[in-house]
């Protein structure tokens, strides 16, 4: 079983998005669109 814990420790140093009773699918990612198109840079 994967500890995400143990991601979250190894890129300490990252900005990183954990969501309470995530998983792997990014429920909620909804929530984040200006986020992700922030960083990859599609907006002018």
């Amino acid at each position: 079983m994967l500890d995400y814990r143990q991601a979250v420790e190894k890129y300490a140093a990252c900005h990183q998005t954990v969501e309470p009773d995530g998983d792997h699918s990014f429920v909620g990612f909804e929530r984040y669109c200006a986020d992700i198109v922030q960083f990859l840079e599609l907006a002018e």
